[in-house]
């Protein structure tokens, strides 16, 4: 699965999970740190990315709205309350877990919470050379 890392969230994130393989982009690489919401998803959608964020109110209302208009997102996934967002390392070991979960490039309309990954999963160190 590939992933945009919404601007609510630091750029760090993305190039720590760039380590173990994790396909993804920050808004703040892509230079849409100040977008709109609305343009956040619609640029991850044309890009086949999920995004991620911790601003779970407008992204279920952007995605109800994508649903009425019967467009399709590349999915939304959101920081669960149990994953401390300021801990760049652990927002980014979820993210390598869920990857190695969730093999397919998207799944259209996808609403998901993104936990913290078991203690005593150990990621595959896939990073290029």
């Amino acid at each position: 699965m590939r992933f945009y890392l919404d601007a609510d969230l630091s750029w760090r994130i993305a190039r720590i999970a760039r380590r173990p393989g994790v396909d993804i982009v920050s808004a703040n690489e892509v230079e849409l740190r100040t977008a709109t919401d609305l343009a956040q998803i619609e640029y991850a959608a044309q890009d086949g990315r999920c995004i991620v964020t911790n601003n779970r109110n407008d992204f279920i209302a952007l995605d109800r709205l994508y649903q009425e208009r019967g467009v399709e997102h590349a999915g939304i996934l959101i920081t669960a309350e149990s994953l401390p967002t300021h801990d760049f390392y652990a927002v980014a070991r979820a993210l390598a877990y869920y990857s190695s979960l969730h093999t397919e490039p998207f799944i259209p309309w996808l609403v998901d919470y993104l936990h913290p990954a078991p203690a005593d999963w150990v990621p595959t160190d896939r990073q290029p050379d």
